[in-house]
């Protein structure tokens, strides 16, 4: 797997809009990805879902809940979400708007594997994450969650998911703002 620095770097030398080079990549607005990360939090956000799932399989409720800590718990500490993924708020707590977008993308192109059973579905990775894309603040965020959450089920993360004052204040359906990070209490699960 190529560094989203050096695939960057390729796409300077040769010269193409970002544009221009993720359609010969395949990153066509017809795949979605690109209608809901922009290009630069591609790779990182790719590599955030690596961190969180190798040696962790996860059920995509345990999943969503994760990025979404990862992403509320950086901007809290660091005024910056690591993906800028947008969460939605649904019944069972925030999710990534456009999962499928980004679940599509992610299978498409073999980062991650999928398990259909009949209790859930269940996210795995054999990949390895490009620790150089993240900062030492980014990587402590990601640690500190992932720490953190092992060991709890879907249900109990969804559950502390409800507890969140975005999640309270926001209907189904609506967006989270992360103006409410600051309110993000991991220590209460």
């Amino acid at each position: 797997n190529l560094s989203f620095e050096k695939i960057k770097e390729i796409r300077i030398k040769l010269n193409l809009s970002q544009e221009v080079f993720s359609k010969i990549l395949g990153w066509s607005k017809k795949n979605k990805i690109l209608s809901i990360l922009p290009f630069s939090k591609v790779y990182k956000t790719v590599n955030t879902i690596l961190y969180l799932l190798k040696n962790n399989k996860l059920c995509e409720t345990s999943l969503m809940k994760h990025l979404f800590a990862v992403d509320f718990y950086n901007c809290k500490e660091n005024k910056e979400a690591i993906t800028n993924l947008k969460y939605a708020h649904l019944p069972y707590g925030p999710v990534v708007d456009s999962r499928n977008a980004l679940y599509n993308f992610l299978i498409k192109n073999d980062y991650i594997k999928i398990e259909i059973n009949d209790v859930s579905t269940d996210f795995t990775t054999d990949k390895d994450f490009d620790k150089k894309l993240f900062t030492k603040e980014e990587l402590n965020s990601l640690k500190t969650i992932k720490d953190k959450f092992k060991g709890y089920s879907a249900s109990e993360l969804s559950d502390w998911s409800h507890s969140f004052k975005g999640y309270i204040d926001t209907k189904n359906g609506e967006i989270i703002d992360y103006k409410y990070a600051k309110y993000l209490d991991i220590d209460s699960i």
